[in-house]
């Protein structure tokens, strides 16, 4: 596990792999979950494989199963086109992700001998009801639809198996609308990745890492304690650049982003913030040693060489370090990552390749 939050899913980790949508994305397919319970109503968990340059990646999210019941609503609703009938569909454990009725997310089907009988047949009768089911491609779920017998008879009484026949074909169309519907997810899931990740090198981007220190500042102002913004630039980066060509330089920045996500502590959030630039979000900490040592660290991992197209490249970083701690004045996250880009130059002046504190007279004085 390269990275989580919130932080204590990181002692979760060793359940993840058995989670069926976890082995789905290991084998290259996103993978949907059964409904989840939450504070926030019920939800679905998404896993996303994504590749870098330095391997396979799973981003593994939760999605609002709300979202999914508003989306499938409207086709289960106009669908079936039967007087009395029912459409559902399911997770693999039976309960309901979206209805043609009024029946909320998360709850068992509203006719206990439809979901008896479907623990064993796919299709038949259930009491007065007929009814089939079929499975959601790439998903543990289930469109399940019931109708009463004279309705569904009523078109060709005659003759039941075409009866039959026509109620299969209707279904099995309306699995194809969900199954588009599937694939509309995924597609948002990795359009949703996509927008919160770095292309290179697969870490969370600017917008993601914003996103998270402002969590990470209200949760602290509630806990109190300290943390930190680390802002890390790579020393001469445009010399490699220009000596080597930008695959290498590429190739180099992935290398980079591998060593620090080693560097960091359970919990940290690490970002490319663009170009040659990193940031590294510390929370938990105890006062400024703290941070530190893992600015320290960081310096220490970089400075071996790396092995980089048959070749051994030295980088070296200048790193600036914001603290906050919760009995200051409350600040946001773009001020926090300006005050550690601040330091970072500060630095940059002092000879590079050395970490600085946020001291408040870098902030210039108003014109």
């Amino acid at each position: 596990m390269l990275g989580a939050y919130p932080h204590s899913l990181r002692r979760q980790k060793h359940s993840f792999l058995s989670d069926p949508e976890i082995a789905r994305a290991i084998k290259g397919e996103i993978g949907y979950s059964n409904l989840v319970s939450s504070s926030k109503g019920p939800l679905l968990m998404v896993a996303v494989p994504f590749s870098t340059k330095e391997g396979r990646r799973i981003w593994w999210a939760s999605v609002s199963a709300e979202e999914l019941s508003t989306f499938a609503k409207a086709y289960l609703s106009t669908a079936l086109g039967v007087e009395g009938g029912s459409a559902f569909l399911t997770d693999g454990r039976g309960k309901l992700l979206a209805s043609s009725g009024r029946e909320r997310v998360g709850a068992s089907l509203p006719n206990g001998a439809l979901a008896e009988a479907l623990r064993s047949d796919a299709r038949g009768a259930a009491g007065d009801d007929y009814h089939v089911s079929v499975p959601v491609p790439g998903t543990p779920w289930r469109v399940v639809f019931a109708a009463p017998e004279g309705a569904l008879l009523a078109p060709a009484r005659s003759s039941q198996p075409v009866a039959w026949q026509l109620f299969g074909a209707f279904v099995l169309a309306m699995a194809c609308l969900l199954g588009l519907g599937a694939a509309t997810l995924n597609r948002s899931a990795r359009l949703a990745h996509e927008r919160l990740h770095d292309a290179l090198t697969g870490l969370p981007n600017r917008a993601l890492f914003i996103d998270r220190t402002e969590q990470a500042l209200a949760t602290m102002s509630r806990r109190g304690g300290c943390l930190a913004a680390l802002f890390i630039d790579l020393d001469r980066f445009k010399r490699i650049n220009d000596a080597h060509g930008h695959a290498v330089g590429d190739e180099l920045l992935v290398a980079v982003a591998g060593r620090l996500t080693m560097s960091m502590r359970p919990g940290d959030t690490l970002s490319r913030f663009g170009g040659d630039e990193f940031l590294v979000l510390c929370t938990e900490l105890q006062d400024e040693h703290g941070a530190t040592q893992i600015a320290t660290r960081i310096q220490s991992e970089l400075g071996r060489p790396f092995a980089i197209a048959e070749q051994q490249l030295t980088v070296e970083c200048s790193i600036g370090l914001a603290l906050h701690r919760v009995d200051q004045d409350r600040i946001d996250a773009e001020t926090l990552i300006h005050n550690a880009d601040l330091a970072m130059y500060r630095a940059k002046q002092r000879g590079r390749a050395r970490v600085e504190l946020f001291d408040p007279a870098l902030v210039p004085a108003p014109a």
